[in-house]
């Protein structure tokens, strides 16, 4: 039988597609661009919350030949914005964090795609985003010339926009802040107060300031109302007194009276008036009037003559005395 023979064009047409195949391999030119190109979002992270203008630094891992990326702002699983059209695929980006124009909210995502591919591209974890661009707080309660006595209930109550999750609400004499009433309180616009003057006293112009916990600029300060608190608790503190020495192992009577005060006081040993050098003790029993202590300097060196002892209500930090300035030598 006579064979036939192809073509000799043809063969070349056969031999020339095998080629471009690569019979196979994953280099394929005929691949579409996706196919050779991967991105992963590393950061933002699950949880993360970012506020107005805070740096957030976008980071991604990516494969393939693409030399640059783009950037987008992503809420509720739709593209909301572009971050930026383009920039180098190096893996990070810095981006002053922003809700571009968005509410607020925890369901925002990046994603990141190669320029000229749409299809090659990733989606970070979602994070919050908090708009603090012209933060605004308005106290609406207590109002001007309320009146309360101590140990009441009322609910503190303000309203604003722009704000973080957390105040921190605090009592006012005057222009003075006299007591931290909450610190970190959920921001929901509401909150209830067992009404306490921090032994101030019975005054008429008591105001509180509600200040975001993020944005110390971003605040507000209520009208004057009056507290009327009858059981002032005090601490008096008569030993030791002015100028005394005391020698390190010795006993010492540390002696005080509290009026109005809870069952114990703690007691503490001061350096001058702010810093604290160790707990002598704590829950001792109010109606004891005193305690015998071995002294001790806690291993301070510095300034021997500028001790003090505070003795303060368990129950009210607020109710304390300090001893006058006394010596404590080391034999």
């Amino acid at each position: 039988m006579k064979k036939t023979l192809l073509p000799l064009a043809l063969l070349c047409v056969l031999a020339l597609l095998v080629f471009q195949s690569g019979c196979g391999s994953d280099d394929d030119p005929n691949d579409s661009p996706t196919e050779q190109c991967s991105f992963k979002v590393i950061t933002p992270d699950s949880g993360s919350t970012y506020l107005s203008n805070e740096s957030v630094n976008i980071r991604w891992d990516k494969t393939g030949p693409a030399s640059h990326a783009r950037i987008e702002l992503v809420k509720g699983d739709v593209v909301r914005t572009s971050i930026v059209e383009s920039t180098e695929n190096d893996g990070y980006y810095w981006w002053p964090a922003s809700t571009m124009g968005h509410v607020s909210g925890t369901d925002y995502a990046i994603r990141v795609s190669a320029v000229g591919d749409t299809l090659c591209a990733a989606l970070s974890e979602e994070f919050e985003l908090i708009n603090t661009i012209g933060c605004v707080m308005q106290v609406t309660a207590p109002a001007q010339a309320d009146s309360f006595s101590a140990g009441d209930v009322t609910a503190i109550t303000w309203t604003g926009e722009n704000f973080t999750n957390s105040v921190d609400i605090e009592l006012m004499v005057q222009d003075e802040v006299v007591g931290l009433i909450g610190g970190g309180i959920f921001n929901n616009g509401s909150y209830d107060w067992t009404v306490d003057s921090f032994n101030q006293g019975n005054y008429e112009y008591y105001r509180i300031r509600i200040t975001d916990g993020e944005l110390e600029d971003c605040f507000d300060i209520s009208g004057q109302f009056e507290i009327v608190d009858e059981d002032i608790c005090q601490v008096f503190i008569t030993s030791p007194i002015s100028d005394e020495q005391w020698t390190v192992g010795d006993t010492e009577t540390i002696i005080f009276d509290v009026d109005n005060g809870s069952e114990f006081v703690n007691i503490r040993l001061y350096l001058g008036e702010s810093v604290l050098v160790g707990v002598i003790a704590d829950n001792v029993p109010a109606a004891s009037g005193q305690f015998s202590w071995v002294v001790d300097n806690f291993g301070n060196e510095e300034s021997p003559n500028n001790y003090r002892i505070r003795v303060y209500n368990s129950e009210d930090l607020y109710c304390v005395d300090s001893s006058p300035r006394f010596t404590i030598l080391v034999p």
